[in-house]
């Protein structure tokens, strides 16, 4: 049966088309073991893995070994140590960024203030050490937090021969010259002195989200902090993990969260919990085959399985991916049938294009005659309805070849096209049995035809699959 609901009804129409597919398994995140199908690189607790930039590349992992240093690649599953013609030096104790690597202590207890790089040079010179163009450094030190992206390429902390550190810098980039240099920034009041800290950047805010690591008298700590370019905000977020150090930070590309796993609680023990910060609050991730308590991790995005990765920690070579088991989707399939000479109407999703739990999503359509009344068709199946196979040919039934219906017709959405498009807004049930789970849309109406006419016609579709995050 048809239905032709207004605005409010959007949401009971996808619950109940959820319920038409007979529901789906509950929401969760997960640990998948990534697969390894070669030798991995040698266990160490002086591990950074990074995103590879080169062409097809997917993890480099950067090892130190107290005398050597090796640089590992990962691509479709199998690592392979990179012979390359400039590396960093071994060294113990350096901070891990998304793509760089600073610092850290040699052999010998001296301290390190060198920034390594991956997205300079091609391949396969994969680094390229960075060199200040204004001859301004920060002082070397070791078990500091860094972060790069998005403008705001922020070390802080650490500590050297000095002790305890507190200071910030930042590693400007510019469009002119000097295009990269370090400077100090003399943030008024910020985070307390702290070493084994973490700091990643949020793209979503555009800010360095700071949290934990241990003071000057060795107490862990689990204060979270919000860096805006030229001030330090301590969030109070009703939720926070308990004191940690060595744990390891990264950003979630696909679920835009920061994600903080394991490391040392304050007695030193090793912890495998896993923490989403929302942008406002700290989130305990309930997860399934989570690794074994660590700390010394290393965690980055990883492209490939739109998850996080994670290596090593507590003396493993695990790889791991981390990330939601219900990745939301939006693909279009199928042809329109009416065309113009602006081509043909379209159907999309805007802004963030993705259905999640408890998320919203707009769905428009355009090419619409202005002031007529266009239609949105929902449905939860792509291969029959009524016991009719799809697609169904609709030329017999609404008088222009070549229309094709993609979609089940569960639900009718009616929308007067005052500017020649149409778009509905809705939010999708926080209910874990839909996440999932495959909705199917099509637009149909009078569409924009060559001469500026207008025919009765329909869009191509999209597949809807509704995500977890």
């Amino acid at each position: 049966m048809l239905r032709s609901p207004v605005r409010p009804r959007i949401v009971p129409a996808l619950a109940l088309a959820a319920c038409a597919l007979g529901g789906a398994v509950p929401a969760q995140l997960s640990f998948k073991p990534l697969p390894v199908v070669s030798a991995s690189p040698p266990a160490s607790p002086d591990t950074g893995l990074f995103r590879d930039m080169r062409p097809g590349g997917e993890l480099v992992a950067y090892v130190s070994l107290g005398s050597s240093a090796e640089t590992w690649g990962y691509v479709n599953g199998a690592w392979s140590k990179l012979t390359l013609p400039v590396a960093p030096p071994p060294r113990s104790g350096f901070a891990v960024a998304d793509t760089a690597l600073f610092g850290g202590r040699t052999a010998a207890n001296t301290y390190l203030n060198d920034t390594w790089a991956m997205f300079i040079s091609p391949a396969p010179n994969v680094w390229t050490q960075i060199t200040s163009a204004n001859g301004v450094y920060p002082p070397g030190r070791s078990d500091a937090a860094f972060c790069m992206g998005y403008g705001l390429n922020l070390l802080m902390g650490g500590r050297n021969q000095n002790g305890v550190l507190g200071d910030c810098w930042q590693l400007k980039e510019s469009w002119v010259p000097p295009n990269i240099f370090w400077n100090w920034l003399p943030v008024p009041a910020g985070p307390s002195p702290r070493y084994d800290h973490g700091i990643v950047n949020h793209p979503g805010t555009g800010f360095p989200v700071l949290f934990g690591g241990r003071d000057a008298n060795g107490n862990a700590l689990d204060d979270t902090w919000i860096f805006d370019g030229s001030t330090w905000t301590r969030a109070t977020p009703t939720t926070r993990p308990p004191a940690r150090s060595r744990h390891t930070m990264g950003y979630d590309y696909e679920r835009r969260r920061v994600v903080v796993f394991g490391g040392l609680d304050q007695n030193l023990q090793p912890l495998n919990d896993a923490w989403d910060w929302t942008g406002t609050d700290w989130v305990r991730r309930s997860v399934a085959a989570a690794p074994a308590p660590r700390a010394d991790a290393s965690l980055c995005y990883h492209a490939q399985t739109r998850r996080c990765a994670l290596f090593g920690g507590g003396g493993t070579t695990e790889l791991w991916s981390y990330g939601t088991d219900f990745l939301p989707e939006w693909v279009e399939f199928g042809s329109g049938c009416v065309y113009s000479e602006q081509g043909s109407a379209s159907l999309w999703a805007g802004a963030p294009g993705k259905a999640v739990l408890g998320g919203s999503l707009s769905v428009s359509m355009s090419l619409v005659r202005p002031n007529s009344t266009a239609f949105l068709l929902l449905g939860g199946s792509n291969t029959q309805w009524q016991g009719r196979p799809l697609p169904l040919d609709l030329g017999p039934l609404i008088g222009t070849g070549g229309c094709r219906l993609y979609t089940s017709v569960d639900f009718v959405i009616p929308k007067v096209a005052t500017i020649g498009s149409i778009s509905i807004e809705f939010t999708v049930p926080n209910d874990p049995a839909l996440a999932g789970v495959d909705l199917y849309w099509q637009g149909l109406g009078e569409l924009l035809s060559y001469g500026f006419t207008f025919r009765t016609g329909t869009t191509h579709a999209a597949r809807m699959r509704i995500g977890a995050y």
